[in-house]
């Protein structure tokens, strides 16, 4: 009963990067020395020198000073960058190490610069540096109290400092200034959105997609708004409408991936997570979808590749160790399964997924009484997640030591996590027939078994067959 740890994690943490609004776009970057031009797919860039986004001699766009983008493809001196439509000279642009030096010069030399200051700002964000970043924004400030930019970014930068009361103000403050400003309003969408208070975070997303109907991030931020809701279908119209508004969009395929999976759609989410790659082929979060979709068809080496990958470029994603760590369990392999759950745990002990994996590898080593702890924990810190209840249900009503068992608490617990993958997931119906077993509900425990049956990957259908053949039996499974 291993886990599967949802990417809309992955979406809720990276929404900042995707609604950062970062230079003021006031004047042309005038320095004589030129920009690095060492640019590669995967890599953020900052643009130092107001140019046009090009297909073939056709200008389509114009990018401003401190605009902040991840290049997706290099062709020649030309970039194409995530969610713009068409090409940018590679000359216009800095690496965002290399041009925080070229703004800290100019706001030395010129104290009132304010286009420096805004642009300190949002690179300092970027890169985690907070305080330097609210110090740079109050700079700004001082020279212009009026500059609704500069209050949706400082508000950013307190956002992801944890000062979420004095972040909506900033928010709130941006929009009295200027009450058609979309980026506000998808700022304070994402503050409520990483709050919990999903409601008011799509109120906040309708009204910017309403004022930027051509912005692709306010369709993908409020798609994970609508996931969380299990507003499938409505997630997956903003994931394939910000694909449409622009093709170079990865976390758009990402994003129609994870639905997929939602709908236990793998072979869609496979063919998702690849166009995802096929515009950033270093999409981490795109490898952690089809390695894990490989793994759900009972594909484990392959799943094994994709999520090790995963893991070598971004090696503090818990969600690709716990992922990793599951195929890992999956294939027996206990060793490196425990190194993966030992950096997940030292990355988030208090994340569900990490002790519900701590209790498989327990419970696949018979340490039953680490086992149940682990699982009880789980449930503890994320009672909603149905992998969780879905674990301890399993434990409860096929441990083999019988003062373990517990048969309505099994029952209970497994239909708990059925309710929450609407029957359509084959373990957690899988287990709900063991449940029912245990407490000698064999008719209940066949008709759930046939179910599961019907359900399960190729791989495991031999396993759900025993199992069937028992409770005909009126025999409970032991593990």
């Amino acid at each position: 009963m291993l886990l599967f740890v949802l990417p809309a994690e992955s979406i809720r943490r990276n929404l900042a990067r995707l609604t950062c609004a970062a230079g003021l776009a006031l004047g042309l970057w005038t320095s004589g020395s030129s920009p690095s031009t060492a640019q590669e797919p995967g890599q953020f860039i900052v643009v130092v020198g107001e140019a046009s986004l090009k297909v073939r001699d056709e200008v389509v766009g114009t990018l401003y000073p401190g605009t902040i983008l991840k290049v997706t493809r290099v062709n020649g001196k030309w970039l194409a960058l995530e969610g713009q439509r068409g090409w940018f000279d590679k000359n216009s642009v800095r690496d965002i190490e290399a041009a925080i030096p070229l703004y800290q010069e100019r706001t030395t030399s010129n104290p009132s610069d304010l286009e420096a200051w805004s642009i300190l700002g949002s690179l300092y964000y970027h890169e985690d540096v907070f305080p330097a970043s609210i110090e740079a924004y109050n700079q700004a400030l001082r020279l212009d109290s009026k500059r609704p930019q500069l209050f949706n970014n400082r508000g950013l930068t307190l956002s992801a400092q944890g000062r979420f009361e004095l972040a909506e103000k900033d928010f709130q403050t941006a929009i009295r200034l200027a009450p058609k400003y979309a980026q506000a309003y998808a700022n304070l969408g994402w503050l409520y959105f990483t709050s919990d208070k999903l409601a008011e975070a799509i109120q906040q997303y309708n009204k910017a997609v309403e004022l930027e109907k051509d912005n692709p991030s306010h369709y993908i931020n409020r798609a994970g708004c609508f996931r969380e809701q299990n507003r499938l279908d409505d997630a997956m119209r903003d994931f394939v409408k910000a694909v449409e508004l622009s093709g170079n969009v990865p976390d758009g395929y990402v994003g129609q991936s994870t639905i997929l999976m939602d709908k236990l759609d793998f072979a869609g989410a496979i063919a998702a997570a690849e166009k995802a790659l096929e515009l950033d082929k270093l999409n981490v979060q795109a490898m952690i979808n089809r390695g894990w979709a490989k793994h759900l068809q009972g594909n484990a080496d392959a799943a094994l590749t994709d999520l090790s990958q995963a893991v070598a470029l971004e090696p503090g994603s818990l969600l690709a160790l716990l992922n990793r760590s599951a195929v890992l369990l999956e294939l027996k392999r206990y060793d490196e399964a425990e190194s993966d759950l030992k950096q997940a745990e030292a990355l988030d002990a208090e994340h569900p997924g990490v002790w519900l994996n701590w209790g498989e590898l327990f419970w696949q080593q018979r340490r039953f009484a680490e086992a149940l702890v682990a699982y009880k924990k789980s449930v503890e810190l994320g009672p909603e997640l149905a992998e969780g209840q879905n674990g301890l249900a399993w434990f409860y009503a096929t441990c083999p030591e019988a003062d373990k068992r517990q048969a309505a608490e099994a029952v209970k617990l497994a239909m708990a996590a059925n309710k929450s993958t609407q029957n359509k997931d084959w373990s957690h119906v899988d287990t709900l027939a063991a449940a029912y077993a245990n407490g000698e509900q064999y008719a209940d425990a066949i008709r759930f078994a046939e179910a599961a049956l019907q359900l399960a990957p190729a791989n495991k259908k031999p396993d759900v067959e025993q199992r069937l053949t028992l409770y005909r039996q009126n025999q409970p499974y032991r593990w």
